[in-house]
């Protein structure tokens, strides 16, 4: 990938760089037969922190190509030497420049360094390729505990290791060794504790404290429990305060105040929505949707959204928005869809009916649907989700229900840092007080995703590329 270019690495003397991260940029740089010196006027590139001091910076000019650590992982993850644009150390110092600025209007300035690495991280975030995950033995450890903790209602440990397994998915090199165990102690998110089970994983291929917990039948009633439909941690927890055991326990309660409608349909569909749809099977779906609408609405545009859209191979439910140029018979178009797909048996049940669109008010506006369906006998039952939006605000939604959950973060967070506020029905200049929202204007038009991008000075990411995992810190 690096064949010939010759890289120094810039760490030390007030580079802001660690020494353990530049032995870990050294190791990947070799790996992928870079060439390293011990100059920086021999070098063809200088890798040096995105915080590293001009004054620093300016002694190497005689490096032409100057660029932050972050290039040779993003490089690595896309399989290819990616252009330097957006990782050039004085296009980030410009925005270093322009983010103090705008913060020290309300900000303490204690806390603008810590405030600059989530911009940073977060534009990388929003802008990155696909991910390749070179160390699933350790994340899915730390995704098993995360959904653990989430049943157990523990938001800081769910947190900590839905963090620690987003990390984990975005180093470019495989943890095998000692020394890449210890080159963890860098990377902000991963505190001495995280590090120790990291290296038992590694040395062991197991972590005790998982199966512990695993093991703990109170703890797997728990876990069961808070995956039903409509249920969540402080549900399951007050069923099993009720001496519940089982999904077969629940099933048999009549009262709705213990069990109501639409946990009924969760536990009455448990295994057919805990399981997988293909790619196949949600295009079967989607068409079937399309058909109805043509005999309702001729001309409404139907897109599959979520992680059928990002390329993904299967699916947990299905996400469609739907819109038409004719906005008075679109808002009318949802509840008759309602009515056809159930009456030819299709929707089977029903989680959530949409309320009254208000389109006169002047507002953008949107429709929801969540139920239940099925192609025919030979299937599943199918969670879906139907959502409809008027043409002008269409492609807002289109990014915000693509995803993926951190991209849309990410990309909301780089618009409230340009001073935007970006949502599924638009994107709008505010005037913020002490991160209080006291002025906001009218939405700007973008008919396309392309748009949106365009708007926030980003290069367009297409949807196959947004499943990402959280920058390292």
């Amino acid at each position: 990938m690096f064949d010939g270019l010759r890289f120094y690495v810039l760490s030390g003397h007030g580079a802001d760089l660690r020494s353990t991260r530049a032995i870990l940029l050294k190791k990947q740089l070799k790996s992928h037969k870079a060439v390293l010196v011990e100059d920086s006027a021999s070098a063809d590139v200088l890798i040096a922190s995105a915080h590293c001091p001009c004054a620093v910076l300016n002694q190497h000019q005689s490096c032409p190509v100057q660029v932050s650590p972050n290039w040779v992982s993003e490089s690595i993850l896309a399989g290819r030497k990616l252009p330097y644009q957006g990782f050039l150390l004085r296009d980030l110092k410009e925005i270093e420049t322009e983010s103090r600025s705008v913060d020290s209007l309300e900000e303490d300035p204690r806390n603008q360094k810590e405030k600059l690495d989530s911009i940073l991280d977060q534009r990388h975030a929003c802008e990155a390729l696909g991910a390749v995950n070179l160390n699933a033995n350790i994340s899915t450890v730390f995704e098993e505990l995360e959904h653990i903790y989430s049943a157990l209602g523990d938001k800081w440990r769910e947190y900590t290791y839905k963090k620690a397994a987003g990390i984990i998915k975005r180093l470019s090199i495989v943890i095998e060794t000692e020394d890449d165990v210890q080159s963890l102690h860098e990377i902000r998110g991963l505190g001495t504790k995280l590090v120790d089970k990291v290296r038992e994983i590694v040395r062991t291929g197991s972590l005790q404290k998982l199966q512990n917990l695993k093991a703990d039948p109170k703890i797997t009633t728990l876990c069961t429990f808070a995956q039903v439909w409509g249920a969540g941690a402080s549900t399951a927890s007050r069923w099993a305060s009720m001496g519940f055991k089982t999904l077969g326990d629940l099933e048999a309660v009549s009262d709705e105040q213990i069990v109501n409608r639409q946990q009924r349909i969760g536990l009455r569909y448990f295994e057919d929505f805990g399981t997988r749809i293909p790619r196949a099977e949600v295009e079967l779906i989607a068409e079937k949707v399309r058909q109805a609408l043509d005999g309702l609405l001729p001309g409404c545009q139907v897109v599959i959204c979520g992680s059928y859209r990002r390329g993904n191979q299967t699916c947990g439910d299905v996400d469609l928005l739907v819109t038409h140029e004719n906005e008075e018979k679109l808002q009318s178009v949802l509840r008759a869809l309602i009515s056809n797909l159930s009456d030819s048996g299709f929707l089977t049940d029903h989680l959530a009916m949409p309320s009254e669109a208000c389109s006169s008010c002047g507002q953008p506006w949107s429709l929801s649907y969540m139920g239940v369906c099925c192609l025919d006998d030979s299937h599943r039952h199918r969670r879906i989700d139907i959502k409809v939006y008027p043409q002008q605000v269409f492609a807002f939604a289109l990014l915000h229900f693509t995803g993926s959950e951190h991209f849309c973060r990410s990309i909301r967070h780089l618009a409230k840092k340009k001073g935007w506020t970006l949502s599924d029905l638009g994107i709008s200049k505010v005037i913020r007080v002490n991160k209080q929202k006291v002025w906001k204007g009218e939405s700007s038009v973008c008919l396309t995703e392309q748009a949106v991008f365009d708007l926030l000075g980003l290069a367009y990411v297409a949807p196959e590329q947004r499943n990402i995992f959280p920058d390292i810190r």
